[in-house]
C-alpha cells in the first residue's frame, strides 16, 4: 500500500481543488492510503470525504507543529505533496521520510487544473474527467436542533 501525504492548510475552496487531485490519486492507486494535513477550521469538512483515509490538523504554536511532525514521521510516504505552498508545510515535510516530494507552484501554470495534471504526471498517473465529481464521495450528516 502506497502512502500519500498532502498539505492543504488553507481554505475550503482551495481544498476543493485538491479534492480533485486526491480523487485522481485514489482512482489511479486504489489501495493507496491518503493523509491530509488541514487547517483546524477545515478538519471536519475534509474528514467527510470517503477517499481520504486520515486527516490531521495543523494547530497554531511551535510545540503543536513539533507534535504533528512526530506523528507524521512514523510513516514512510511514497509521495508528499505540499499543495498549499505554505512555508510551514514545506519545513515540516522537509524532514519527513518519502520517496519523493512535490512543492506546488501555481505561478508556473495557467490554471489550478494544469497544475493538478502536472502533479499527476509527476506521479505517473492519468487524469480523467470523472475526477471532477468529488462531492458525491462524502459522508454528510445533517442535524437540525430546532425541530419541534
Amino acid at each position: 500500500m502506497n502512502k500519500y501525504l498532502i498539505f492543504r492548510t488553507d481554505r475550503i475552496g482551495d481544498f476543493l481543488l485538491t479534492a480533485i487531485l486526491i480523487k485522481s490519486i485514489k482512482r489511479n492507486d486504489p489501495s493507496s492510503n491518503i493523509t491530509v494535513v488541514s487547517s483546524e477550521k477545515n478538519f471536519k469538512y475534509i474528514n467527510s470525504f470517503n477517499f481520504i483515509d486520515k486527516v490531521f490538523f495543523l494547530k497554531k504554536g511551535f510545540f503543536n507543529k513539533i507534535k504533528l511532525f512526530f506523528l507524521l514521521n512514523k510513516s514512510f510516504y511514497k509521495s508528499i505533496i505540499i499543495h498549499d505552498s505554505k512555508k510551514r508545510s514545506k519545513i515540516i515535510s522537509f524532514f519527513l521520510k518519502s520517496k519523493n516530494k512535490y512543492i506546488s507552484n501555481i505561478k508556473k501554470f495557467d490554471s489550478y487544473f494544469e497544475e493538478i495534471k502536472n502533479i499527476l504526471e509527476y506521479l505517473n498517473f492519468n487524469f480523467d474527467d470523472s475526477d471532477f465529481n468529488t462531492l458525491e464521495n462524502r459522508e454528510v450528516y445533517y442535524s437540525n436542533s430546532n425541530q419541534m
